[in-house]
């Protein structure tokens, strides 16, 4: 019988830090504008929605394929500066992820900067991306961007 291996194992830690390194280098592509790598980590027919009312926010709306998510994050990078991010939890289960991530922004057309909590939703599928939905505050990024009116202050 042979024996035991005696090296480290990939248990349940390791796993967990070897996500939250993947995820880490996913968000920091993301933030680069790093086209190849940030679809790199989507399957070829994968769907990312930005839930949102596309009146308020333009960049609302489904993308289907790795080439429409590279085309959305260039668009976003075009009319934004996206200043620094911090991840603030990532849950996993399963092949859903679930990232609560802070991000500062600044809009080119304004000038003005908010920041944003937003919370992204995917499903894996054999290790990457399959679905992601994305959910932030469409309304207060409105505001920001020019296209809706700040209520007066109270």
């Amino acid at each position: 019988m042979p024996a035991p291996p005696t090296g480290p194992r990939f248990g349940p830690t390791a796993r967990r830090h070897a996500l939250r390194a993947e995820i880490d280098a996913f968000y920091a592509a993301r933030m680069a504008c790093d086209i190849d790598t940030f679809t790199r980590y989507f399957t070829p027919d994968a769907r990312f929605f930005v839930v949102g009312n596309p009146v308020l926010n333009a960049n609302s709306g489904l993308r289907i394929g790795r080439e429409d998510i590279g085309t959305h994050l260039r668009t976003v990078h075009a009319s934004n500066s996206y200043r620094d991010f911090a991840i603030r939890s990532l849950v996993a289960e399963a092949d859903a992820v679930a990232v609560w991530w802070r991000v500062h922004i600044t809009a080119r057309s304004t000038g003005r900067s908010g920041l944003f909590d937003s919370f992204d939703q995917m499903r894996l599928r054999n290790g990457q991306i399959a679905e992601l939905s994305q959910f932030y505050d469409t309304g207060a990024f409105a505001m920001m961007v020019g296209r809706l009116t700040p209520p007066p202050a109270l």
